[in-house]
């Protein structure tokens, strides 16, 4: 059933959150967005500081639940002063 799985384009916001000590040396756009933006097309970055595992362990973790904790908040935020207009 999941080899049949086509994914679709999602069209609102999508944060990557990047590791600062990145190996990767983006040459290409795909490589830039690691493949995510033929999946999405409103692509938004955080960085975080750590490798790729290290992001995920402290106190880097705290670094990446802030960033997404930025972005709901920005979001929330702009979509209270849309719908109060």
């Amino acid at each position: 059933i999941t080899m049949d799985y086509v994914a679709e384009k999602y069209d609102g916001p999508v944060m990557l959150v990047k590791a600062d000590d990145s190996t990767v040396v983006a040459s290409t756009e795909k490589e830039t967005y690691y493949g995510w933006n033929q999946y999405a097309e409103n692509i938004q970055f955080g960085n975080v500081p750590g490798n790729h595992v290290t992001m995920m362990k402290q106190p880097n973790v705290q670094a990446v639940a802030d960033k997404i904790n930025e972005r709901i908040n920005k979001r929330i935020n702009s979509s209270s002063a849309v719908s109060l207009s």
